[in-house]
């Protein structure tokens, strides 16, 4: 991360306000103060991680694999006779804390800070899935957005998106 030593000020004054404010993680701001105010390079690779960004294609994608839970979900409720998909199945799982983390924080920006969603379940895990499950949701859209009534599927239908 390249910054001026203006930025390094501003910044390095947060981290030292943060310490202040924060007294329980007093120990990780200072690090971080200490990183910027001498610009470590090597450290300073850590601020990327926690300043990274998505693209508005892939935010985009994620809220296409929510609203195809949605559907899933709605669907299911309103089939006849829903014994032939168990509904655990048709329940957004999350993402993967440990290699899908970015993915992972923005579906718990959509549902905790949005709003949208909220019908979503959480768990006790707050949506991470302890699996990488980004592939496997790829393969479920291309599926989803092949049935003609995305919001109407059958059971069978269900049962082909779940199972990509």
């Amino acid at each position: 991360m390249e910054m001026t030593n203006a930025q390094r000020l501003i910044l390095s004054n947060q981290y030292k306000m943060m310490t202040m404010l924060d007294p329980d993680n007093a120990g990780r701001y200072r690090r971080l103060q200490t990183i910027v105010e001498r610009g470590y390079g090597l450290q300073m690779r850590e601020l990327d991680r926690e300043f990274g960004q998505m693209s508005e294609e892939l935010c985009r994608e994620i809220i296409d694999i929510m609203e195809m839970y949605h559907a899933l979900h709605v669907s299911w409720a309103n089939l006849k006779d829903a014994q032939p998909v168990d509904e655990r199945r048709v329940t957004f799982l999350g993402f993967d804390a440990a290699t899908e983390a970015r993915l992972l924080g923005y579906v718990r920006f959509m549902v905790n800070v949005e709003g949208r969603y909220a019908h979503f379940d959480a768990g006790t895990h707050g949506f991470n899935s302890q699996r990488p499950m980004y592939e496997k949701y790829q393969r479920m859209l291309k599926v989803w957005h092949a049935c003609p009534r995305q919001y109407h599927l059958s059971a069978n239908e269900i049962t082909q998106v779940i199972n990509a």
